[in-house]
């Protein structure tokens, strides 16, 4: 293999690999799942006194890292 294909190939995959991470994005940002979450977190953050803070609690127990880090992202 010449070195012009080896680079081409190593590009292509690096390009691949963030067009999958940007669709695996995509696609949680726009589950009504993910949507249910975010609602979820915003009233147990701003302390809504439709909820009680036990209930508060665990829904803050309950989002997963990668949620909560989906979640502090700005939308685009």
């Amino acid at each position: 293999m010449t070195m012009q294909l080896i680079v081409f190939l190593f590009f292509t995959a690096i390009f691949l690999g963030l067009l999958f991470l940007y669709n695996l994005y995509a696609t949680v940002k726009k589950s009504p799942a993910y949507e249910l979450k975010k609602r979820l977190r915003n009233l147990a953050v701003q302390g809504d006194e439709r909820i009680s803070s036990d209930l508060a609690k665990e829904i803050m127990l309950e989002m997963s890292n990668l949620t909560s880090f989906f979640t502090d992202i700005p939308h685009c």
